[in-house]
């Protein structure tokens, strides 16, 4: 049985404080994601090994 469209919403804020909480949970630092990031985008891919 669906509930009412009021009771399956989330306010704004209780969105905010969800992301919010699930972001500080992650325990990984800003700066090392981003050169995580910038070092895969600049890296090539590895060449893949397919035996005939």
């Amino acid at each position: 049985m669906a509930r009412r469209r009021q009771d399956r919403r989330q306010s704004k804020e209780q969105l905010a404080l969800a992301v919010r909480k699930h972001f500080n949970g992650a325990g990984i630092q800003e700066n090392d994601a981003i050169v995580d990031f910038i070092h895969r985008q600049r890296r090539p891919p590895p060449a893949l090994d397919v035996e005939k």
